[in-house]
């Protein structure tokens, strides 16, 4: 019970992420990856989605994070939460990088559920 309250808290925090993002210099390529994270889960609290785009959007995340890691560095992640003005560019790629790293982590984790249920199920 405790995990769908979960899944959807992180329903909303994907479409607020998404919702934010208009602002932003590339708003489309972000605002694409929080949508689809939050289509992922709602279709996962609906019971209708297999583990493979949850999977696929996993992996994703973790591809595109890789390519911001030359341009993280450590102040960036010392200021991620007190340059609101994000003058610095490492603080917007720390910023991007971890966002990333939750929609990789949550879809992770609906991708291991959702293997778990079709292994629960074909053993019936």
């Amino acid at each position: 019970m405790v995990f769908r309250y979960l899944n959807v808290l992180f329903i909303f925090i994907f479409i607020l992420s998404a919702a934010v993002q208009y602002n932003d210099p590339e708003p489309l390529r972000w605002i694409v990856i929080y949508l689809a994270a939050a289509i992922v889960s709602l279709l996962f609290a609906m019971d209708r989605i297999t583990w493979k785009p949850a999977a696929l959007l996993c992996v994703i995340s973790v591809v595109w994070a890789l390519f911001i890691i030359p341009d993280l560095t450590t102040s960036g992640f010392r200021h991620i939460f007190s340059d609101v003005q994000m003058m610095q560019h490492g603080t917007e790629a720390a910023r991007e990088f971890l966002g990333l790293l939750i929609v990789a982590g949550w879809m992770m984790v609906l991708t291991g559920k959702l293997i778990k249920i079709k292994k629960k199920n074909r053993n019936v």
